[in-house]
């Protein structure tokens, strides 16, 4: 350790450095220390290496400014000493160094005692969290106070509240996923395995759903937003950056690609597995695919992609209705605040989380149930009053009607057609000409203008595990169609319908 601190600040390391982009930046307290990082004892090669005073409390900031500017552009590790006041003064450094201009700036948070092997793990997760907190060329300050959960989150809230006209329900939903994205980047200590992708659903393009989609960039760690990219194109930054992939769906582009529409769907759990080509780099050719998810589009979801989501739809702003101005390039001044403090919550409750019971509404299908329980598990860390209002979020948004020409908009048709009877059976030709009979209607030219034919109906109700079989008419004719148990389990398993659950024999229903 280094000596009595002398009278002027004793810098190492600063004469060699110009100003621009570089290797990242450790800053080491005391003599030894930088000399250890620099002589490459700690095994730290990759990180350009500073030193600065130990416990040296009389230096004025003035003599450190110009030696901070030096680091402009390049992204700052602090490695504090080891008690409060060191705590309190790193963190006075890394503000000074992120109004000089560095792109991110993060404290090593360790052990009281540590081993030399160790030292790296600590570093690199201090710079991962330093440029996962960061915003674009701008760096954030760790959150150095005690933290009010209740607080951070109406302050979320209110920033939502005030840059997007939209329901309650949505604005809720929306900041709890925003705080979810901060928890699951870490696969060592994330309570989540499920990461549901949000999706801003627009049927005009007046409606502000890129507007949100860019919202989000200010709010979740890592933002990369996304017009138009193949699957190929995400999967190494997916790996080497674990970004929140923000994807700007113009015109649908990206759901036609069946290599995006599975990256979307299969990415949603943290287990998938991508398989490409190898390479030097990847000589395996399996790559991660999961990542936290948001996606404005003004196209139809695959299913498999919808039952992995929680889908927002949004409408233009009404005539009259105020909405908040604002540079989406140049986020408020309460953003920084607010992501240093997010992060600081997901530090906080990650542990806790994996142990709390989740109750969750009964009356959500097993997809949706799935897709909420992180989100609910926050809000009740936060207090219960937020968690009721995650629970009338999941409630309100999970009743959604499906896509106006989906297989389940079909069987939703059939079920409030023919109602709920076990008994019934129901001839193809009959059930064709009540589903065609209104206009309004897609059936009547969902085959290129023409309408649903037999064909079309059993393979639509065919996923639903329906199958048309032969039944004998009231006058005694034989003609194909389908039964009414058949049906009863669709509605049950599918929309979720408890009158129809209630009505299955106990065998089926168990």
């Amino acid at each position: 350790m280094s000596g009595p601190c002398p009278t002027e600040p004793v810098a190492l390391g600063f004469d060699h450095f110009a100003v621009g982009p570089g290797r990242p930046v450790l800053v080491d307290y005391g003599e030894a220390e930088y000399l250890a990082s620099c002589g490459g004892a700690l095994g730290l090669y990759d990180y350009a290496h500073v030193g600065l005073p130990e416990a040296c409390d009389g230096v004025d900031d003035a003599e450190l400014v110009p030696l901070f500017c030096k680091l402009k552009s390049r992204a700052v590790v602090l490695w504090p000493e080891p008690d409060d006041t060191g705590n309190r003064r790193a963190l006075h450094h890394a503000a000074m160094l992120a109004e000089a201009g560095a792109t991110a700036v993060g404290l090593v948070e360790t052990p009281d005692e540590i081993a030399p092997n160790e030292v790296r793990g600590y570093v690199d997760a201090a710079l991962r969290a330093a440029l996962s907190r960061a915003l674009p060329a701008r760096a954030v300050v760790p959150w150095g106070e005690p933290l009010d959960a209740g607080a951070m989150f109406a302050a979320l809230r209110n920033l939502l509240a005030r840059t997007l006209a939209e329901p309650a329900t949505t604005l809720d939903a929306i900041a709890l996923w925003c705080l979810h994205t901060w928890l699951v980047r870490d696969e060592t200590s994330s309570p989540f395995d499920v990461s549901p992708r949000l999706v801003f659903q627009a049927g005009d393009a007046r409606a502000d759903h890129a507007r949100a989609l860019r919202i989000l960039a200010w709010l979740t760690p890592s933002p990369v937003i996304v017009s138009r990219a193949l699957a190929a194109h995400l999967l190494p930054m997916i790996e080497a950056d674990r970004p929140t992939l923000l994807l700007d769906d113009v015109g649908g582009g990206m759901l036609y690609r069946r290599d995006m529409r599975t990256l979307i769907a299969a990415g949603a759990s943290r287990d998938s597995t991508f398989l490409s080509a190898r390479t030097k780099r990847n000589p395996a050719g399996r790559s991660s695919c999961f990542a936290p998810t948001a996606m404005a589009t003004m196209g139809s979801l695959a299913e498999d992609a919808r039952l992995r989501a929680i889908v927002v739809p949004m409408a233009p702003v009404p005539a009259g209705v105020a909405r908040g101005r604002l540079t989406l390039s140049r986020p408020p001044d309460e953003v920084p605040a607010l992501r240093a403090q997010m992060q600081a919550f997901a530090a906080e409750v990650a542990c806790a989380l994996p142990d709390a019971e989740v109750a969750l509404p009964r009356n959500l299908c097993t997809a949706a149930r799935e897709n909420w329980a992180p989100l609910i598990a926050l809000a009740r860390c936060i207090g219960a009053r937020v968690g009721a209002r995650a629970v009338e979020a999941a409630e309100a948004l999970s009743d959604a009607a499906p896509p106006p020409s989906s297989n389940l908009a079909l069987l939703a048709d059939i079920r409030e057609i023919f109602g709920v009877d076990g008994q019934a059976r129901i001839p193809t030709a009959k059930m064709i000409d009540k589903l065609t009979d209104d206009a309004e209607r897609p059936w009547g030219s969902s085959r290129r203008g023409r309408k649903i034919d037999a064909r079309e109906l059993a393979e639509r109700l065919g996923r639903f595990g329906v199958r048309p079989t032969v039944l004998r008419t009231p006058e005694g004719a034989l003609a194909r169609g389908y039964m009414g148990e058949a049906l009863l389990d669709a509605y049950a398993r599918y929309l979720n319908d408890a009158e129809a659950a209630q009505m299955l024999p106990p065998t089926v229903h168990a």
